[in-house]
């Protein structure tokens, strides 16, 4: 009689054969978490991304706010004092500019030009023209 229960024979080609699947599967494993280990990478780059452009917008809107206090205010001043004149604002320093049209250098302008001109403006305060008058300096 036979025996049924026999092990299975363990040859060299069986084991060959086991170890190749093991590495086979070992690899797989490697690689699997090789992918895993550059998502992790990938999502951390943009997170630090995400971050640094949250930190420059909350940085903008700081500004921003700034900015509106401040023409809120401006607002608030010409609703109670509104200017005679139009101002144009050199260096520290703000003119109300007392006349429609000026003539300068053998040219003629006119105020929305000179608004216009930030260069002209300061050669024309540098010149001490009567027709810029310093806001807030008592006469």
């Amino acid at each position: 009689m036979e025996d049924t229960n026999k092990a299975p024979e363990v040859t060299i080609e069986s084991l060959q054969a086991q170890l190749d699947q093991e590495r086979a599967e070992h690899q797989a494993t490697k690689a699997e978490r090789d992918a895993a280990l550059e998502s992790k990478d990938d999502a951390a780059s943009a997170l630090d991304t995400a971050n640094r452009s949250l930190v420059e917008a909350t940085q903008i809107i700081a500004g921003q706010k700034v900015t509106i206090a401040e023409q809120e205010a401006t607002i608030v001043s010409l609703q109670t004092n509104p200017a005679q004149y139009p101002i144009i604002k050199v260096g520290k320093k703000s003119y109300e500019v007392t006349t429609k049209t000026f003539q300068y250098k053998k040219v003629e302008y006119t105020v929305e030009q000179l608004l216009a001109d930030t260069k002209l403006q300061k050669e024309l305060v540098e010149k001490g023209m009567g027709f810029l008058v310093e806001v807030g300096k008592e006469a």
